[in-house]
């Protein structure tokens, strides 16, 4: 197949990236997955002006809150940096959990 002629010139370190690279352009063109998540998904993103943190700064780092607030432009986490600062205590928890 045409994946196994391309994977034998990638180095072993590029074959997972590829292969996903690959897994979610096929999601997306069978409508499975949006387009824009999965845009922010490889390529990231930072707001420039991601506001107060309000209890969140206690704990989390101003990167991060950049990048929640980012986020939120996707209309699935509309609101999402909301819940955090509400919910702070339990968002600390999770953060905070080694996995």
């Amino acid at each position: 197949s045409v994946f196994n002629y391309v994977r034998r010139g990638l180095f072993e370190a590029d074959k997972l990236t590829v292969a996903t690279l690959l897994t979610l352009k096929i999601l997306v063109n069978d409508g499975k997955v949006d387009a824009d998540e999965v845009e922010f998904l490889v390529n990231g993103g930072s707001s420039i002006d991601p506001g107060n943190m309000g209890p969140l700064q206690e704990w989390m780092p101003e990167s991060i809150w950049a990048k929640v607030k980012a986020l939120e432009t996707l209309p699935r986490f509309k609101g999402f940096g909301d819940s955090m600062q509400s919910d702070s205590d339990e968002w600390r928890d999770w953060f905070d959990t080694e996995q």
